[in-house]
């Protein structure tokens, strides 16, 4: 352990279990990325998309030092425990465990399982009172050096600067408020005197008389199911827990709750509720219509880009791809009758079209076993589109 300490070693991409290091929601968009690259449906994806995912997804900002980027030795580094047989593709457990390498994601850690609830308020009103002085989002070295003194800690320039680098994780320049505890609850050597999950505690109890927040129980295990049981407004759900319509949708709200909680109507349609189900919340036939326009356009070109969720095979009807899988499988195609399908008016209600795609269930999403050590049965799982 102090030779690991002394040399600054960091985790194996190929030994680490990644859903220690990453949220559901950083998984989430890691899953979203690969499909979008996995374009021949097999479950891999090249080596170059697997660099360019990183660089588009990983917490790094123009204020990010330079050292606590990945380098390129870094990214070859890891390559080679990814993809040890020299292959030149990964699957998604390989991109998540590189990408959790890559951008030196720390074990998750729940400072409320740490933390009593009046510490985590005070900490909370001091995190919030520096914060909002200045407009910021979260606190900068020089904020963090006035907590501590006033704190009775007194760091030196350099220990300061090595102290904030080591606890702002995401390299942003700003510690946000999981960082500050995290460090806090570090800097006290507390140990963990609780365990908050599904199984040990009840969502709605740590909402109402503890006061979770979204977050919080999000990095607890809770899922949206729980918050519809635990009744927290939608409002909050959409706003602080980041759920898309399509989400919301799927755990079984209404559009008339989203529209009182203030979800546009081109997100709501988007996500796959009906005309019906729209007239009934009470948006008016004109601002339907031209929702239904914007969409039809889209649609029309092929483009499906506008849904919050696409299937990656080709949805094949009446003669016209709905993914953009098969829009450009047909457009290559000799003999396609693509153009003539664009050119005429789509005979399909627009809500089924939507939803083939938006309630299409990705092989990854809630899979306690990921693939990875079975391709051929990960492949299998997709009908691969007929020439």
């Amino acid at each position: 352990m102090l030779e690991i300490k002394m040399s600054g070693a960091r985790p194996r991409a190929d030994l680490i279990d990644y859903r220690e290091f990453l949220t559901e929601r950083q998984v989430a968009k890691l899953e979203t990325a690969f499909l979008k690259h996995d374009r021949k449906n097999a479950g891999l994806i090249g080596l170059d998309a697997f660099c360019s995912i990183v660089e588009s997804l990983a917490p790094w900002t123009d204020r990010t030092p330079a050292e606590q980027r990945a380098t390129r030795e870094d990214y070859e580094d890891v390559l080679a425990e990814v993809d040890p047989q020299c292959r030149g593709s990964i699957d998604f457990n390989q991109l998540c465990s590189g990408f959790a390498v890559l951008t030196k994601a720390r074990k998750l850690v729940n400072y409320r399982e740490y933390l009593q609830q009046d510490e985590v308020k005070e900490y909370r009103r001091i995190f919030e009172t520096t914060t909002k002085k200045k407009g910021q989002s979260g606190l900068s070295k020089s904020d963090l050096d006035r907590i501590l003194r006033r704190m009775g800690a007194t760091l030196t320039k350099a220990q300061l600067r090595e102290f904030f680098q080591y606890f702002d994780t995401d390299g942003s320049g700003l510690m946000d408020f999981e960082e500050f505890c995290v460090m806090l609850l570090r800097v006290r050597n507390l140990s963990k005197n609780r365990i908050v999950s599904p199984e040990t505690c009840s969502c709605t109890e740590l909402w109402k008389e503890e006061e979770f927040s979204i977050e919080e129980l999000q990095q607890s295990g809770f899922t949206l199911e729980d918050f519809k049981k635990a009744n927290i407004p939608v409002s909050t759900l959409h706003k602080d827990g980041g759920y898309s319509a399509l989400e919301l949708r799927r755990a079984g709200f209404s559009a008339k709750e989203l529209k009182q909680g203030a979800v546009a109507l081109m997100e709501l349609r988007r996500g796959g509720y009906s005309l019906m189900d729209l007239r009934l919340a009470g948006f008016s036939a004109e601002a339907l219509e031209g929702a239904n326009r914007q969409l039809f356009g889209s649609f029309s070109a092929g483009d499906l880009s506008v849904l919050p969720r696409m299937a990656p095979k080709p949805v094949i009807s009446k003669g016209f791809a709905l993914s953009s899988a098969g829009f450009a499988l047909l457009k290559n195609a000799p003999g396609s009758f693509l153009d003539s399908a664009v050119q005429r008016p789509l005979q399909r209600q627009m809500t089924p079209m939507i939803r083939e795609h938006t309630d299409w269930k990705s092989p990854y999403t809630g899979s306690k076993n990921l693939p990875g050590d079975s391709l051929d049965a990960f492949a299998s799982s997709y009908q691969r589109p007929q020439p």
